[in-house]
């Protein structure tokens, strides 16, 4: 999948060309200032966490956290442009008292977004070839392609542009093991006892509405020992924005075993 971008073809030259100057600049930095700059990053995510805790204004039910992630499950779901997600964000600060810190801006947004990931969420990317598919090595320093004959880059631009590290096309992965444990945690107390529940449930039922009636999953219940879930993964490609070119390929895993209302 592409990086995220967001702006039309015109803007997005813009805002490349930023970064490479941007780049150079950093380029040019002794190791001292970039040892002390990595340091301000850290006090800056430690900080930038404590804040997201706090209420969106006093007496609010959710953070400032939760807020965002409304939001961007709101622009997410019903693929809302820049103009459509600012105007969400003046209608939602209306209705709050005067002293909120409802999110303001489009880039506001998007740079606290990309700050909770990185903060709630242990993700590895992995580059991808754009024109053969294969994965580059871990080594970042290797920026061809390491298949015969593929003229495949890294990252973004030509081959003198590999140093700036712009990535183009890659893979996010996660902990899937944490992803289910957080899924099951956040249902609460009992949640074993609601699959066992479920599992007795469609094991003596006739008819045949869920997954758990077919022939595959039954033949893998009893392949296995002890207690056990199972994942139904499925995935699909989608615009990350009705502007941009740019898609995602988002992988979805349900446990089976837990009731449809609360999948």
């Amino acid at each position: 999948m592409e990086e995220v971008q967001s702006m039309d073809s015109t803007y997005c030259e813009d805002v490349e060309m930023s970064s490479f100057e941007t780049d150079c600049e950093i380029s040019d930095q002794s190791s001292e200032e970039l040892d002390n700059a990595s340091t301000d990053s850290e006090i800056d995510i430690d900080s930038f966490s404590s804040d997201m805790d706090k209420p969106l204004y006093d007496g609010c039910p959710i953070n400032k956290s939760e807020h965002l992630t409304a939001v961007l499950a709101f622009i997410t779901r019903h693929s809302c442009n820049q103009r459509m997600t600012t105007d969400l964000l003046h209608l939602i600060r209306l209705h709050c008292p005067t002293e909120n810190s409802c999110e303001k801006t489009w880039d506001g947004l998007s740079s606290k977004s990309q700050k909770l990931l990185d903060l709630r969420t242990d993700h590895t990317l992995h580059d991808v070839c754009s024109e053969c598919g294969i994965l580059f090595p871990e080594d970042c320093s290797i920026v061809s392609c390491p298949t015969a004959h593929c003229t495949g880059l890294r990252y973004k631009g030509t081959l003198e542009d590999q140093m700036f590290r712009r990535r183009h096309s890659f893979i996010a992965t996660t902990s899937l093991e944490d992803e289910i444990r957080l899924v099951l945690e956040n249902i609460g107390p009992g949640v074993w006892d609601i699959i066992l529940d479920y599992k007795r449930e469609q094991s003596s039922s006739s008819t045949i509405n869920d997954i758990c009636h077919g022939m595959c999953y039954k033949e893998t219940q009893n392949s296995l020992t002890g207690s056990a879930v199972t994942l139904l993964f499925n995935t699909d490609g989608v615009l990350l924005y009705k502007s941009s070119s740019t898609n995602v390929w988002p992988i979805f895993a349900v446990i089976n075993e837990l009731p449809p209302s609360i999948r």
